[in-house]
């Protein structure tokens, strides 16, 4: 049941959710000014493995094609979210595709965000492997290029002000050579660093 699922992922003590998502932002914001968009030079075979990945759900999500989206979905969160995504009014559906029904935060669905941007640029960010777990972690992110610079991607003030509308993040690690989400389609139901709007 989607309501479950995500009350589970929702129970860590806030404490915790909210260091983890400022741990996550701040590695994000960190790797940025020392990494560069992929291409096949610079880059080695996982990462360009999840930028296809990265292409791929930018397609599903421009189609609303949900039975391809849901095949980058984790195994355990599959069922759950594929149930929320049948219904057009589930909070998951309308953080990926219908502002107009997102009620808790002002803010654009992933689908508005990656449909609508003039410049839209995928980068993969290589977040290395956490000292945590020893898993290598790395970011899909989305953006107008557009409207956010390589500069605004470093800004934490930019993040969750304007460029928030402009870029969307998901979060990818590596298990047993293969990418899979670290996080909830496009981190939702994780706590954001920024301050409530």
């Amino acid at each position: 049941m989607p309501g479950r699922e995500l009350t589970r992922r929702l129970k860590s003590p806030p404490v915790v959710r909210a260091f983890v998502s400022m741990a996550v932002v701040t590695l994000l914001v960190q790797s940025l000014p020392a990494m560069s968009q992929i291409s096949p030079r610079n880059s080695d075979r996982a990462l360009e493995d999840l930028r296809q990945m990265g292409k791929n759900v930018k397609d599903a999500v421009v189609a609303k094609d949900i039975p391809t989206l849901l095949m980058y979905d984790r195994a355990d969160w599959r069922s759950g979210d594929e149930d929320a995504l049948r219904d057009h009014k589930s909070e998951l559906y309308c953080y990926l595709f219908d502002s107009a029904c997102i009620s808790w935060r002002k803010q654009s669905s992933v689908y508005e965000k990656i449909s609508r941007a003039r410049e839209l640029t995928l980068k993969v960010i290589d977040g290395g492997k956490s000292p945590a777990n020893g898993l290598r972690y790395a970011f899909l992110v989305f953006f107008d290029r557009s409207v956010v610079s390589e500069k605004a991607l470093r800004s934490s003030e930019f993040l969750c002000g304007k460029g928030a509308d402009h870029m969307a993040v998901w979060s990818f690690k590596m298990v047993s050579n293969k990418w899979e989400p670290a996080r909830p389609f496009f981190d939702f139901a994780t706590d954001s660093p920024c301050p409530p709007q």
